[in-house]
This record gives C-alpha cells, sequence and structure tokens, in this order.
C-alpha cells in the first residue's frame, strides 16, 4: 500500500510563499487624521512640504563673531566689536565695514557679514576683537534653506514616525499629520492544560500562560494595544464564541488548537465562521503548524493560528504576524532581513526552512550570529537570550561556520 503523505489535504506551502500571500492579501488600513504628537510609530499617508525652508534665516552655527570676509584676510587683524547677537534677536542689523559683531549659537547673522570666526580664534583686547586666523567665507553659517529648501517635500508618504521625523514635520509648522490607521488585534488563547499565570499553585498536568503575556507584549512593542479575550478552552463552542468576538478586530490571533490533534478544533470552528484557508502549515520548524484564513469572497475576518507553544507562536509572530501588521499599517519595507555569518555550524533539516535563534553582534562590519542554547519549542527563556533569528535553507547536513545565511531582528537589536 502506497503510504499516505503527511501533507495530503493540506495547504502545505514553503516559507517565502507565505511571505509573498502576505504582500498580496495585506494592504493599508484608511487613512486619518491625527495630532502629530499622538503619531509616533504610525506611517505617513502624505507628503510633509516644507514651505518657508529650513533654517527660516541665515543663522550662526558657533559662538563666535560674525565679519565681512574680506576684512580679515590675515592673521593679527583688528576689528572693532560693535554689538552681540543672539539667538531670538528679531531685528534686522547691517555690519559696516572694518567692525564686527558678537553672535552667539543660533543668532541671525547681521546684513553684509558672510563669515563668522570662532570664540576660540580671537582675543578681546580695548572694544577690538584680534582674529588669530583669517576669515573663510560661508564658515561656521547655516545657511537659510540649507536643511530642506521651501517647496521641498521634507518628510515621505510611507515614512515611519519615528521621533526625529516628528521633530522634522513641526519644523515645517505641522500640528496634525494624515497616517494610516493601526490595525486592531485581539489575542485568544486555547487550551484545557493552561491555566493564567498568577494562579499559586499549578495543578499536575497544568502549565501557567505564556503565550498570552507575550503576544500583548509583541503587540505592544510594535505600539499596537490588543483586544485580549483570555484563556479558551478546547471546547468547539466557547472557540466559536472567542472567534464572534475577536473577529471584530482587523486580525485575530488564536494560538493552541490549530494541530490535527483530536482536541485541535480551531480549523473546524474556522471552517464553520466562513474563514477560508490561505494555507494551513509552513515547511519550518518550529512553527509548522501556523495558519492562516481570510473571509470567504470578501467577508471581512482574518485569522493567524499559531502553534500552543511558546517559542513557536515567537517566531511565528515575528516572521509572519508582524509583518502582516506592518503591511495594514502601511510600512512600505514591512519585511526585515539581512544576512549574517554564523559562529558556529547549525544542522538543517531536509524538508523544512529552519528558525534558530541567535545572538547577533557587529566583527569587522559584518553580522556575526551566535546561536542560543534552548531546550525545544516550549523553551521560551532559552529564546529570550536572543536577538534574532536565523533562516536556515532546506538542507541535508548543516551550515557551516562562517557561512552566510539569512536573519530577522527581534527584540533588542530591533
Amino acid at each position: 500500500m502506497k503510504k499516505k503523505s503527511q501533507t495530503q489535504g493540506y495547504h502545505f506551502i514553503d516559507f517565502d510563499d507565505a511571505l509573498k500571500r502576505i504582500e498580496e492579501l495585506f494592504e493599508p488600513l484608511e487613512v486619518t487624521q491625527i495630532p502629530l504628537e499622538e503619531s509616533l510609530g504610525m506611517v505617513l499617508a502624505e507628503d510633509v512640504i516644507c514651505h518657508e525652508g529650513h533654517p527660516p534665516f541665515d543663522r550662526s552655527a558657533m559662538d563666535g563673531f560674525a565679519v565681512r570676509a574680506s576684512d580679515v584676510k590675515e592673521p593679527g587683524t583688528k576689528l572693532k566689536l560693535t554689538t552681540t547677537l543672539k539667538a531670538g534677536d528679531s531685528d534686522k542689523v547691517k555690519i559696516e565695514q572694518g567692525t564686527c559683531m558678537a553672535v552667539m549659537t543660533g543668532a541671525p547673522i547681521p546684513q553684509g557679514a558672510d563669515s563668522v570666526i570662532i570664540q576660540e580664534d580671537t582675543e578681546e583686547r580695548e572694544g577690538e576683537i584680534i582674529f588669530k586666523k583669517p576669515a573663510k567665507k560661508g564658515a561656521n553659517i547655516r545657511f537659510a534653506g540649507e536643511d530642506i529648501k521651501a517647496g521641498e517635500i521634507a518628510c515621505k508618504q510611507g515614512t515611519l514616525l519615528t521621533p526625529s521625523v516628528i521633530g522634522t514635520c513641526a519644523l515645517t509648522g505641522k500640528i496634525t499629520v494624515k497616517v494610516f490607521r493601526k490595525p486592531s488585534v485581539s489575542i485568544a488563547i486555547t487550551g484545557d492544560e493552561i491555566v493564567e499565570s498568577g494562579v499559586k499553585e499549578v495543578p499536575y498536568g497544568f502549565i501557567r500562560n505564556s503565550n498570552g503575556p507575550l503576544l500583548v507584549a509583541l503587540l505592544r512593542e510594535i505600539g499596537i494595544t490588543p483586544k485580549y479575550l483570555g484563556i479558551i478552552p478546547d471546547d468547539p463552542e466557547k472557540i466559536e464564541s472567542a472567534f464572534e468576538e475577536g473577529l471584530s478586530c482587523d486580525l485575530m490571533l488564536i494560538t493552541g488548537g490549530v494541530s490535527a490533534g483530536k482536541f485541535d478544533y480551531v480549523p473546524e470552528v474556522m471552517e464553520k465562521m466562513g474563514l477560508e484557508y490561505v494555507w494551513k502549515k509552513i515547511k519550518i520548524k518550529p512553527g509548522k503548524p501556523i495558519t492562516f484564513a481570510s473571509g470567504k469572497n470578501g467577508k471581512k475576518g482574518r485569522v493567524f493560528g499559531l502553534p500552543g507553544n511558546p517559542v513557536s507562536a515567537f517566531t511565528s509572530f515575528h516572521l509572519f504576524v508582524k509583518p502582516a501588521i506592518r503591511k495594514m499599517a502601511g510600512w512600505k519595507n514591512f519585511w526585515r532581513e539581512f544576512e549574517g555569518k554564523l559562529a558556529k555550524s547549525i544542522p538543517c533539516d531536509p524538508e523544512r526552512i529552519t528558525i534558530t535563534p541567535c545572538r547577533c553582534s557587529m566583527r569587522d562590519g559584518i553580522f556575526e550570529l551566535e546561536p542560543v542554547k534552548f531546550n525545544g519549542s516550549a523553551d521560551i527563556k532559552g529564546v529570550s537570550a536572543g536577538d534574532c533569528l536565523a533562516i536556515l535553507p532546506i538542507k541535508d547536513g548543516e551550515i557551516k561556520k562562517g557561512e552566510f545565511v539569512r536573519f530577522v531582528p527581534v527584540e533588542r537589536f530591533d
């Protein structure tokens, strides 16, 4: 009798095919306008134009003395000091030939001056300034529009609003910005064997809930406060009820119950709820039983079914859930991948891509990946020592020390 394939009857897809499906199926959400100070971590849905240029006027880059360069051609030149200008002075003044003005950092450059000689290269004596070095035209002056020209795009549509980008938007006079809405995300944890992490004593045969706090933290790390539905027993009716609530969000994450075991009811409930599988398994380890389903015929509903083991849930989130969320939030570069050199040899799998937690460092301009020790897909503590995930190809044997592999950053490295 011919042996039945373990993939028969399943949508069992390749790692990169899953990423392509995410790119195809997820689009940025609608545009909304919000106060600039509330936009951190969101993505611009408009070009931000600088209408006045920055700096808006010629200003001193250093504490020193504004001069006409033609007046200070050689060391030892003396000029009469007429006044002092500081940042915030709004009177327009003109420098006369044979004179100089003291200027503080940020002060406007007086009309007629074309150089600033720093204070350290001068000496003051009886109302005159003695210059130890000749002036260079344009030295220590930040010219109007030098950073951003008037009419120029200061921040492009699709830019992630980091603190420095928000500061740049503020320079243009923006107080509100158009952004792509962040997706709403719900989380449900399934399993009769799971108890909340805060219980004093864990009954024999049960485990504490680590996936709930883990996923909540992963979402908050990327700026999303999820709707947490709690622990759902392995009961089809209760799982269905959780789906009804969870599908009110743009994306639902559910852990456990996604394999092919006797009490894994999530696939059955997904089909009953009118969700159509995009895939049921991915050729990776750990994390093979990660599923993704969406509503049929345009019906609302997008669900990632994550494996119940914490390491598998962790890796699945970073490799598939986070890119999907970023795509919905308007990120152009929603998938971040790098290449690094292995510090140790690592075994591969002949049928699946292997995901290995590593610690990343930089040596001679090259990322070096040190695999971290962990005891299988339930050992989230071991994985916490890493800051990236190495993506090892399908291969007999191993990837040798010194060979290069793909990797994605997580945790602190991100």
